[in-house]
């Protein structure tokens, strides 16, 4: 899921005939994050990663990142292959194992080629995860969790975003205040929340 740092705001209230409305608190609405977020039937949510596009990650943003998460880097900023394998085995594998959640399990995925690579599903085969992939980019198939969990966060967001600009006098939102934000808002959602999709 894609998750910008400057969100479209809400309607800004002007006298009637202004001509120039301008919404002080705004910003760059192209930057945003990659963010790989799941739960499970119990509702859980698994570990969140976060894909930065750098080389190197700032120290700066890796300091202010909770112990529970995880993140990626590559060029695009998207995920790829490379990082979702990376994910799955040496973050989400060890998740399932440190939660004592019996094995096999079912990992539903977007049917994107980035989550479908023969090493992964060797990989997954291995270790009691089946792979499902569903059509790419098929929101209407998994509307339930889109729908009741990622727009209940895009909305969580929104207002978290406006707020911090207001305490902060209209400061751009950066990559390094992304985290420490964003974590508070995943404390919201309440495994009844999940569990019922």
């Amino acid at each position: 899921m894609a998750i910008f740092l400057a969100p479209k705001g809400e309607k800004v209230l002007v006298r009637k005939g202004e001509k120039a409305v301008y919404s002080f608190s705004s910003n760059d609405e192209k930057k945003c994050l990659t963010c790989l977020i799941g739960s499970n039937a119990i509702g859980q949510l698994m570990p969140l990663m976060v894909v930065f596009k750098y080389e190197r990650v700032p120290s700066v943003i890796i300091n202010e990142l909770p112990n529970h998460w995880s993140f990626g880097r590559t060029e695009s900023g998207w995920m790829t292959n490379e990082t979702f394998f990376e994910y799955v085995a040496n973050i989400f594998h060890p998740w399932l194992v440190i939660q004592k959640i019996k094995l096999p399990v079912v990992l539903f995925v977007d049917g994107h080629s980035s989550h479908l690579t023969y090493f992964l599903s060797e990989f997954c085969s291995q270790n009691g995860i089946h792979l499902v992939a569903l059509h790419p980019n098929a929101t209407h198939v998994i509307q339930p969790m889109d729908v009741a969990v990622f727009r209940l966060l895009k909305e969580h967001w929104r207002q978290a975003v406006h707020s911090f600009k207001i305490k902060n006098s209209g400061a751009k939102l950066k990559r390094e205040h992304f985290a420490p934000l964003m974590d508070s808002i995943l404390q919201l959602l309440k495994p009844e929340l999940m569990k019922t999709q």
